[in-house]
């Protein structure tokens, strides 16, 4: 039974899966990831698939049937995964020709960490093939957009704290607890609306097409992983298809033009809009009206974290707090800004990053790669390298130099002061 996209038209919906299995075929050994009552490769229809799942087929089958009404086409589980990962669960000699996971990085804690998983049990040209949710047009606008940083991050930080990266990939609901990560009871989820329901919105990682290409060109670039994107699609309703390979031949794009696509796309989106989840009051740790100097109109903040730091967000551009707090300051201390010279070190791709890219045409960024000659562009990814210790441009170069979460990680931050 094929997958209906949500708001979507049936003749759209028949072809999912074929835009999912272009580039594989019925003779090549499959795994797919939680397909509940609906695969993508059904092994009815001669599929060579085996499927991994966190819950026994008994779970699945009580979490299809709430969601769906049709426990019995429920595919058996052939892996379950415990504390150990995936790796534990499917052997260590085990290889597969491709990996199908649909919408399981708005749910993971890990995406680095999953991506590496996937790498190791996919033979040398294996294709992971994944249907991710499009933050245009989806619960996305209660998260900010995920970036490069916010994924190095998270694979710091979890080192596998959760060993099968997909572990908390589906809504509390979804797996049959009463609660969320919060703490919030999750009992009525059936009852209140649709998936998209903000009250068990995901905690995981939130893309565009582009913003997603960028994220796995730098994780290529950085060493995290060898995959490559080798082709993605969107087919309409609320997601992209993308496929990549561990020996991806597709051409880098330049990331400044990446950067300015991820700005045109991203589009800020009317709080009242009848065709977006508001966040609920209680389901956020704080919510508060406000004006954002980022967006320039009045807006609603809210966290449903108690680290504010990080999740106190503009529900329109999806701006934390520091990134506001640098535009408020820019507007407050230099409001000719747009006519200035400025310098930023490590940009974001929320924020005040591609409001500057955008708007002030004096603007320059760049990143410290230690593969690249300092002063030079990287010639792919189009971006400038500079040590802020030891920079190349010429003295009284710019009105303006930004940094935001950067000084810390230098070895030498007295130099980049003098700098």
């Amino acid at each position: 039974m094929e997958r209906l996209l949500p708001n979507a038209k049936i003749g759209l919906c028949m072809h999912r899966s074929e835009h999912m299995l272009r580039l594989v075929n019925k003779s090549m050994r499959g795994l797919e990831i939680a397909p509940d009552s609906a695969p993508v490769a059904p092994r009815v229809d001669g599929w060579n698939v085996s499927t991994l799942d966190h819950v026994s087929v008994q779970a699945a089958q009580q979490r299809s049937a709430m969601l769906a009404g049709c426990a019995d086409a429920v595919m058996p589980t052939d892996f379950v995964v415990d504390d150990r990962g995936m790796l534990a669960a499917v052997g260590q000699g085990a290889r597969f020709d491709f990996i199908i996971a649909s919408h399981v990085s708005e749910f993971i804690t890990d995406f680095g960490g999953f991506l590496q998983d996937c790498e190791a049990i996919l033979e040398d040209d294996g294709l992971l093939i994944l249907a991710i949710a499009d933050k245009r047009l989806c619960y996305g606008d209660s998260q900010p957009l995920s970036s490069t940083d916010t994924v190095l991050k998270a694979f710091s930080r979890e080192k596998r704290a959760h060993q099968g990266s997909f572990a908390q990939y589906r809504t509390p609901s979804m797996l049959g607890v009463d609660r969320d990560w919060l703490g919030r009871s999750a009992i009525g989820f059936a009852e209140e609306g649709s998936f998209y329901e903000p009250a068990t919105r995901p905690m995981g990682f939130m893309f565009t097409p582009s913003s997603f290409e960028l994220v796995i060109q730098d994780l290529r670039q950085f060493g995290v992983t060898s995959f490559g994107i080798e082709e993605t699609v969107e087919p309409g309703g609320y997601e992209f298809l993308t496929v990549l390979k561990k020996k991806s031949s597709r051409p880098v794009i330049n990331r400044t033009s990446l950067l300015r696509k991820i700005l045109n796309n991203v589009k800020p989106t009317a709080i009242s809009s009848t065709k977006k989840q508001e966040i609920k009051s209680d389901a956020a740790f704080l919510k508060h009206s406000g004006f954002c100097p980022i967006c320039e109109k009045n807006v609603v903040f809210s966290s449903a974290d108690g680290w504010l730091r990080d999740h106190f967000v503009c529900i329109s551009c999806g701006s934390i707090p520091r990134e506001r707090a640098v535009m408020h300051v820019l507007n407050s201390l230099r409001p000719d800004w747009r006519t200035l010279a400025i310098h930023e070190s490590s940009p974001s791709t929320r924020g005040v990053s591609p409001k500057l890219l955008n708007e002030c045409p004096g603007y320059v960024s760049t990143q410290y790669d230690p593969k690249v000659s300092v002063g030079s562009v990287h010639p792919q990814l189009g971006y400038r390298c500079e040590d802020l210790s030891a920079q190349t441009f010429p003295d009284c170069s710019f009105d303006v130099v930004v940094t935001q979460d950067v000084f810390e990680h230098l070895p030498q931050p007295e130099g980049a002061v003098k700098e």
